[in-house]
């Protein structure tokens, strides 16, 4: 059996939601020059944003700039105000701008990584476009410490089953590590593998409705940064 560590990519070891942020405070201070904007307008972006990525059935790339322009269109109706499709095509191409954007590899990854390999399997498992997925993973250098990485279009309890399959690892020694609720930490406790929740800012699709009490459950650990993982994963409290 193999006793591994399973990582999440975005927000777990390099920095992806920055991207986004920045691009939304973009398009808010623009809306509020037009007069548009009001203190409601973060919430319809993300309400867009969300149902984008349930109608699309996973993280497709056009779902951002896809919210933005329609959080425009909304305004306007709201406001009786004609929709400018210049406007709106350049709301949407500032959601594109997001992919061409790098992401940087957050602090205490790399030492977290090495200090694992030599006891566990390293596999990689993130969601989202494939291409985009692919080239930020390789320019972040950090796929030599890899065992194994898979690419999916929305991750799912079938996808961490599989790679207890595929790979025979034994739940019981193994984790997952990641920043989502939703698509890292509750289908790996449904699993039975242990846990570690990297508790920080993200968009609120990561968040379901329905957790129950996770502090309850012994094989669920949150922390505020990685470098608090490595004791937890190797057994040593923090």
């Amino acid at each position: 059996m193999t006793n591994a560590v399973i990582f999440d990519f975005d927000d777990t070891l390099v920095y992806t939601n920055i991207i986004f942020e920045q691009a939304k405070n973009d398009f808010y201070h623009h809306m509020q020059k037009m007069q548009l904007a009001d203190e409601k307008i973060a919430g319809i972006l993300n309400k867009f944003d969300i149902a984008n990525v349930k109608m699309s059935g996973g993280l497709a790339k056009d779902c951002f700039p896809k919210a933005l322009r329609q959080t425009y269109e909304y305004y306007c109706g709201r406001q009786n105000k004609l929709v400018d499709n210049k406007q709106a095509d350049f709301f949407e191409n500032l959601g594109w701008h997001v992919f061409e954007k790098e992401t940087e590899i957050i602090e205490g990854a790399c030492d977290l990584l090495q200090r694992l390999k030599p006891n566990y399997k390293l596999f990689l498992l993130t969601q989202g476009d494939y291409e985009l997925q692919l080239r930020r993973i390789q320019k972040s250098n950090l796929l030599s410490y890899f065992d194994h990485y898979h690419i999916v279009h929305s991750k799912t309890i079938n996808d961490f089953d599989h790679l207890l399959q595929t790979y025979t690892i034994d739940k019981a020694q193994s984790w997952s590590v990641g920043n989502s609720l939703r698509t890292d930490i509750l289908p790996s406790l449904t699993l039975g593998l242990n846990t570690v929740h990297i508790d920080v800012s993200c968009w609120d699709y990561e968040f379901p409705e329905d957790t129950g009490d996770l502090t309850k459950q012994n094989l669920y650990h949150n922390v505020k940064n990685l470098s608090e993982c490595g004791d937890i994963i190797m057994g040593q409290g923090v």
